[in-house]
């Protein structure tokens, strides 16, 4: 790319669930082969320190997190795998290495209410990240959210 397309001086990866194997393979690559470009994501909110170190290192500035609820019930209804301290950690982790942190969360799942709402936008407001995104779930035929 930077042969073809000199021209871009940022690339966005868009990948839902960029895990930690990748995001290292990813970083690794760039930097053995000294590519500088600089890059953002989407990153689960349980990437561990040098993962972040490592992404950081390699040119990456911003990551699009989504972190969806702060209740435990609800994360754990919607498969989410990542506890609440998980993402705690994660977020105190990338805010220090200088990460833009953009903040997703997604309002109106099954078992929410207005309780669990509240208490959603009160711990996202702790959280130290540049941007949040509050929407509410699209369910699609033939997944568990629209049966």
């Amino acid at each position: 790319m930077k042969k073809e397309m000199p021209y871009v001086k940022e690339i966005f990866i868009q990948d839902d669930t960029l895990p930690a194997e990748r995001a290292n393979e990813l970083s690794k690559a760039l930097i053995d082969n000294k590519i500088r470009i600089t890059w953002s994501c989407y990153s689960r909110a349980n990437l561990d320190h040098e993962t972040l170190k490592n992404m950081k290192k390699s040119g990456c500035r911003g990551l699009h997190v989504g972190y969806e609820s702060s209740d435990p019930k609800i994360l754990k209804l919607m498969n989410k795998g990542v506890a609440v301290e998980e993402m705690e950690r994660f977020t105190e982790s990338a805010y220090k290495l200088g990460f833009i942190i953009h903040a997703d969360f997604i309002i109106g799942l099954p078992g929410e209410t207005i309780d669990t709402i509240k208490a959603t936008i009160k711990w996202a407001k702790k959280l130290k990240v540049h941007s949040y995104q509050f929407v509410t779930p699209k369910a699609y035929k033939n997944t568990p959210l629209h049966s």
